[in-house]
């Protein structure tokens, strides 16, 4: 809500963040790998909440005050970086996933063969 907190289903929420001020741009999405939503303000990420499960759900807007506006964006423009969320979170993965010293060699080289075959698109583009 405006006032920084998390309602799941009642009138009673757990603070999240600090209040959220006109014009604010406050976002809210689902991370389906790691089952939990998160929040976002101005292209900040606030925090996130577990869900128990990431499926089912429907975009809402909760109003009190009669003559409140808002806007939506459903994307794909948005001003939080959620492709650099997910690179952030793939890499904590990566790093706290008990690998191998010859699985981390392993998706060490594969992932330089991605990158230089993504180079070499890039090339014939160019071209």
């Amino acid at each position: 809500g405006d006032d920084g907190r998390v309602f799941i289903g009642c009138g009673f929420g757990r603070t999240l963040t600090e209040p959220w001020e006109p014009l604010d741009v406050v976002g809210c999405g689902i991370d389906f790998v790691r089952k939990q939503a998160i929040f976002t303000k101005n292209g900040v990420l606030l925090g996130t909440y577990p869900i128990r499960r990431a499926e089912g759900f429907h975009a809402t807007i909760g109003s009190r005050t009669a003559g409140e506006k808002v806007c939506v964006n459903f994307g794909p423009d948005f001003v939080f970086d959620v492709m650099q969320y997910q690179h952030d979170q793939r890499c904590l993965d990566a790093f706290f996933s008990p690998l191998s010293y010859s699985d981390y060699v392993q998706r060490a080289a594969n992932e330089q063969q991605h990158a230089i075959a993504y180079d070499e698109e890039d090339d014939v583009e160019d071209e």
